[in-house]
C-alpha cells in the first residue's frame, strides 16, 4: 500500500507542470477535438511532412516537420475540420517571403496540408505544394485541458 502511495505522489509531482499550465491532451478522434473546440479548448498541430505524401508527381519528398496553435478554425456541414496560419518569415538569403498554409482534416482521419509561398512586397506566388498525411501519423492534434 505504501508503494502504492509513494508512486501516486510521484506520478502527480511530475505532472504539476502539466496541470498548472493546462493538460494537454493528444486526440486523432476529429469528432473529440470539435467537441472541444466548441467548447473553448485551445488545440494545438504538429505535421512531419516526411510522414506524409505528395498530391502530386512533382511535389517532392516532404524533409520538414513544424507545429501551429490553432487560432481559428472551421467545420464543415460535413464534419471537415480547416485552418490556417499566415506568417511573415525571410528565406536563408535574407529575402521576405509571406507563407500561408492550410491544413484540412476530414472525420476519416485523412489530413491534407497546402503551403503557398508569396514574395514580397508584390505577393508573387513562388511556389505551392501539397501533401496528405494520415492524422495521427504526419498531422497530430492535442488538445489543451
Amino acid at each position: 500500500m505504501l508503494i502504492k502511495s509513494v508512486a501516486i505522489v510521484v506520478a502527480c509531482a511530475a505532472a504539476a507542470p502539466a496541470f498548472s499550465q493546462g493538460l494537454v491532451i493528444p486526440s486523432q478522434d476529429v469528432f473529440a477535438v470539435e467537441r472541444a473546440l466548441a467548447a473553448g479548448k485551445q488545440l494545438s498541430a504538429t505535421i512531419d511532412l516526411t510522414r506524409c505524401t505528395g498530391d502530386t508527381p512533382n511535389v517532392p519528398a516532404g524533409t520538414t516537420r513544424g507545429g501551429l496553435t490553432v487560432s481559428a478554425y472551421r467545420v464543415l456541414p460535413d464534419s471537415t475540420l480547416s485552418f490556417a496560419d499566415t506568417h511573415f518569415t525571410v528565406r536563408s538569403d535574407g529575402t521576405p517571403i509571406t507563407q500561408f498554409l492550410r491544413y484540412t482534416i476530414e472525420p476519416t482521419g485523412t489530413a491534407h496540408f497546402a503551403s503557398y509561398i508569396f514574395a514580397m512586397p508584390t505577393y508573387a506566388l513562388q511556389s505551392q505544394v501539397s501533401y496528405t498525411c494520415k492524422l495521427g501519423d504526419g498531422v497530430k492534434l492535442f488538445v489543451q485541458y
